[in-house]
């Protein structure tokens, strides 16, 4: 067992190493041996949690980096931790109820990326929801593609070669992700041409 664990090792390190320079079969010495054992390959379950856990991490900072959205008379920065996420979600039923009463000059107040509070109109409330919303279901759809496309692989170069990028994307993981982005693009124009509700008099019937 111990014999063919060394060989499955061995034979990754002459791989990767002929990458950089050119190894014949006369020319293995001692110290390639022993930089082989040091040089553990991982397995592929190694090799799948690895890339997984990387492209988990990008997906966060990527996520929680500062967004530009553009509002009505300007563009204003917001990133989307999860107390921003939290806030803009609360701002966004506000924005909802409001609008659905007919209080079109309703502000509501919201902290941006540098952390200053501003008044924001209803509209553009649901621009920066909106925004939020696309940018952490692209990345949370490529990610969660990615990493199932990477439990398919059987080969450790193509595990290790993907990056965090659609183009990466293939075959049904590819179909997945476009069908999913299409589908929240749809919801997104929804909610940015959805017009205010009349309001509501006491016995429900409209004004």
């Amino acid at each position: 067992m111990l014999f063919y664990e060394f060989k499955r090792i061995f034979k990754g390190y002459l791989r990767r190493k002929r990458k950089c320079v050119k190894i014949k079969f006369g020319e293995i010495t001692k110290d390639i041996v022993v930089n082989a054992i040091m040089e553990k390959v991982p397995t592929l379950a190694e090799a799948r949690e690895k890339k997984s856990k990387e492209l988990s991490e990008i997906c966060k900072s990527t996520i929680i980096a500062k967004h530009t959205v553009k509002l009505t008379n300007k563009d204003d920065v917001f990133n989307y931790s999860e107390i921003n996420q939290l806030n803009i979600s609360n701002a966004f039923a506000v924005a909802i109820v409001a609008m659905q009463r007919g209080l079109k000059n309703m502000v509501i107040p919201l902290y941006n990326a540098d952390n200053i509070c501003e008044t924001f109109s209803c509209q553009d409330i649901l621009k920066i929801y909106v925004a939020m919303q696309t940018v952490i279901t692209y990345n949370l759809t490529l990610c969660h593609q990615l990493q199932e496309q990477i439990l398919s692989m059987k080969k450790l170069d193509d595990i290790e070669s993907i990056q965090y990028n659609e183009i990466y994307l293939s075959g049904d993981y590819k179909v997945n992700f476009n069908a999913i982005l299409e589908q929240a693009n749809k919801m997104a124009e929804s909610l940015l041409t959805e017009k205010e509700s009349p309001a509501q008099t006491k016995d429900g019937d409209s004004e």
